[in-house]
């Protein structure tokens, strides 16, 4: 990417389009590299990650195909803007959906919020981790199903709100739940834990936490308890691992 344009889009500069023209300008090609930063970020990126509004819009407008590229680590530009709690670029980058046809925004969907980078984090993960309520909230809102989808460490969105105690996000998320049809994977947590384990966790380490969260989860989410209990039963009993995932 040359200087000149990097620079106009980091700073916001009202003019920061102007001098940029895609060799491949159809939404199902590849960009040149010259169009690209060292670490394969496009305009988009750039823009998102610098915070500017209007030349975020400026570029939707013209190149609306960039929300799905993706730079060395996977990131699209919503993996950014969700990470660094952008809440307005967030919207921004879901209302280019509002331009497709019914027929074609249910894949649009998919393709835009279920997007993975290398470590298989949507952007819905990354901003849970990073503690972005609002960002949190605006996502489920655009795509539901978001909530039981895990990354490449088995972590579910609600798994990681719990196991970092941001309890406010966690009840979100809860409440999102209802509305999705089985089989659920929300619950789901690394090295085999549920999103129970995680609780137990800040219950016994951090009495600030609201005991009603568990009220709340068991509500929501009884599977998730009962294959709890069924654990805490082979270790205090050494049942075969074997029969107890049978039963489950």
């Amino acid at each position: 990417m040359k200087v000149a344009i990097f620079d106009a889009v980091k700073n916001g500069s009202k003019d920061s389009c102007s001098g940029i023209t895609f060799k491949d300008t159809n939404p199902y090609g590849d960009n040149d590299d010259d169009d690209l930063t060292i670490r394969k970020d496009t305009i988009l990126h750039v823009a998102v990650k610098y915070g500017n509004i209007i030349t975020t819009q400026q570029i939707l407008n013209l190149y609306p195909w960039l929300v799905l590229e993706s730079n060395e680590s996977g990131d699209t530009p919503l993996h950014m803007a969700a990470r660094l709690g952008h809440y307005e670029l967030v919207r921004l980058i879901a209302m280019v959906l509002n331009n497709t046809s019914q027929g074609e925004r249910s894949n649009s969907v998919s393709l835009l919020f279920r997007a993975s980078n290398l470590k298989k984090d949507t952007a819905l993960h990354d901003a849970v981790k990073n503690r972005h309520s609002d960002v949190v909230d605006l996502l489920i809102k655009e795509d539901p199903g978001l909530v039981d989808i895990c990354n490449d460490a088995g972590e579910s969105p609600l798994f990681i709100a719990v196991d970092k105690g941001f309890y406010r996000i966690a009840h979100s998320i809860l409440a999102s739940i209802s509305d999705l049809p089985p089989p659920r994977y929300c619950g789901s947590g690394r090295d085999r834990m549920t999103v129970m384990h995680a609780a137990a966790f800040q219950l016994l380490f951090y009495p600030h936490w609201n005991i009603d969260f568990w009220a709340h989860m068991e509500k929501k989410l009884p599977f998730i308890l009962i294959i709890l209990l069924w654990r805490l039963f082979h270790n205090l009993f050494l049942i075969p691992p074997n029969i107890v995932d049978t039963l489950l």
